[in-house]
């Protein structure tokens, strides 16, 4: 089976965003572009593309222009400035714990690193556009690029569906395209007065539906259905409670029981740092989510190709006056079966492409998933640093660090156990066509073909069995659902999970063992 090159992660693509992201925007990222394109235009269009310093109603709308120069440009010098303070020039005592500040600024870089994943799996020719004027790059062009609003509700951006698929066809078999497939409609009826198509009953009244549907048409109706589903309203409720908690529970906490603080000096830089560092955590949490719901919909997928061959069928309707003919809807329920070899290569062409679909998109949503469980993990890191070497603290510091280890590892759990679920499902299908062909040699030498007679069924054993060993190799070793560089299995879940809830109590034997005391503002006693 012939597929398309592989996707790759470029970089330098990576370390070029990463310049421009972790720079403060308006003034040293323009200059970093300057310096990089080497060229005056080509920065130009850059800062505009990328929102380094927009301010071209050309690129962008005024909306978005406003909203960068009124809250994202402040926001993210404010953070900074705050960062930098605490760490480097911090010459007395504060109400504000510097770890909490460097903990808000965490979400920020990390918002900067996925940013930067992002660019990494563009295409050469996508990084190039972004140096050019619109119409190689425009606003609409960059809304699709986006996880968190165009590929979280792909079926709101006409033809963006579509590109995906046609992207999908590039080096795959003629089958994909231009294939004509036989469907056995199995209940109800498939065509609907008026239809084009034909069906001609067979002696058993199973009905084979000659229709000139393809791979191409039956993964549109697959993706459409799967992909239209919303994502879930409490999604956005659940980040922005979780985030408001850890930029508002560790002070509230702080002025309620030690009041006395209140004498320290104040900072309204640091304070601002650190209650708009940790609401920049909503964008970042709000990725994990759209990771999960992205891995739910390949799995939905997945199990609609399953029972396209193995299950009771879909209910898959012409549609006329579209390039694509076919839409899951209506009762009528239609089987691809496995009775001659192009339905075999059809079934690995659509179990390889759900997956595929939207490969960038997929790739970096992996991508994501992968820093939100690394930054789960090093805040349990902090906490046991903090803890057993005895390092000077406030105590809502521990409930920060806590909140931030609940609200981040709850996000990326769910999203590993639905990337399991997808994982698990590819599998499920290797296995499935694996006990077909194990079937198709205990009844037979010869199988009945509607339309076309009797062959040995043997013919296609060899093919399949090549064909389970290509998916078998695919899906377990060269390109699986994984998640920090590993499978996506149970067995990920159990050590991530161990490892937050083994390091909690790892610190927690650390308070006891060492007899950690504090002050009455809260302060840790050396």
């Amino acid at each position: 089976m012939e597929t398309k090159s592989a996707l790759t992660f470029s970089w330098k693509q990576f370390w070029e965003t990463f310049i421009y992201e972790n720079l403060p925007p308006v003034l040293f990222s323009p200059i970093a572009a300057l310096l990089i394109e080497k060229s005056a235009m080509r920065a130009w269009h850059v800062c505009q593309n990328r929102g380094l310093c927009v301010v071209s109603a050309k690129s962008a709308p005024l909306s978005f222009i406003l909203w960068s120069w009124l809250i994202v440009y402040p926001c993210s010098w404010i953070i900074t400035l705050g960062f930098l303070k605490t760490v480097f020039f911090n010459s007395g005592p504060t109400f504000v714990d510097p770890y909490q500040v460097i903990l808000a600024f965490m979400f920020l870089f990390m918002r900067r690193l996925i940013i930067s994943i992002k660019y990494g799996y563009f295409t050469a020719e996508e990084v190039e556009d972004l140096a050019r004027p619109a119409p190689e790059w425009t606003f609409d062009r960059m809304r699709r690029k986006l996880v968190g609003i165009g590929w979280s509700a792909p079926t709101n951006f006409d033809g963006l569906i579509e590109s995906e698929i046609d992207a999908l066809a590039t080096g795959r078999s003629d089958l994909f395209e231009r294939g004509q497939l036989i469907l056995r409609e199995v209940g109800g009826s498939v065509n609907p007065p008026g239809s084009t198509l034909s069906a001609e009953p067979n002696k058993n009244d199973d009905r084979y539906v000659d229709s000139k549907f393809n791979i191409k048409s039956l993964l549109h109706a697959i993706v459409c259905s799967t992909y239209s589903e919303k994502k879930p309203a409490a999604y956005d409720l659940w980040v922005a409670l979780m985030a408001l908690s850890i930029a508002v529970v560790p002070p509230l906490l702080h002025y309620l029981i030690y009041a006395d603080s209140l004498r320290l000096s104040l900072d309204p830089i640091i304070h601002a740092a650190r209650f708009l560092g940790c609401m920049s955590g909503i964008g970042i949490m709000g990725f994990g989510l759209v990771c999960a719901f992205d891995f739910g919909r390949r799995q939905k997928g997945s199990v609609l190709i399953n029972n396209l061959v193995f299950g009771e069928g879909l209910a898959l309707k012409p549609l006329e006056g579209s390039e694509y003919n076919l839409i899951i809807s209506g009762d009528g329920l239609v089987k691809l079966d496995l009775d001659r070899p192009a339905h075999i290569l059809a079934f690995m062409e659509l179990r390889d492409s759900i997956v595929k679909f939207g490969e960038q998109f997929y790739k970096r949503i992996q991508g994501y998933t992968s820093v939100l469980l690394l930054c789960a993990l090093c805040c349990v890191v902090l906490l046991n640093s903090i803890v057993w070497t005895s390092a000077p603290h406030h105590v809502t510091t521990i409930v920060m660090i806590l909140l931030i280890i609940i609200a981040i590892g709850s996000i990326s759990i769910l999203a590993m156990i639905r990337a399991i679920q997808l994982q698990r499902e590819r599998v499920n299908g290797i296995d499935l066509l694996r006990r077909y062909v194990i079937s198709a040699n205990k009844d037979g030498a010869e199988i009945e073909v509607p339309h076309t007679g009797i062959r040995n069924a043997s013919d296609d054993v060899e093919m399949m069995s090549r064909l389970i060993d290509y998916a078998t190799f695919h899906d377990l070793t060269h390109s699986p659902t994984s998640l920090l560089g590993t499978i996506a299995d149970n067995k990920l879940v159990s050590s991530v999970l161990g490892a937050l809830i083994t390091g909690c109590l790892l610190a927690l034997q650390g308070f006891v063992n060492l007899e950690i005391a504090y002050d009455v503002a809260g302060w840790s006693i050396p």
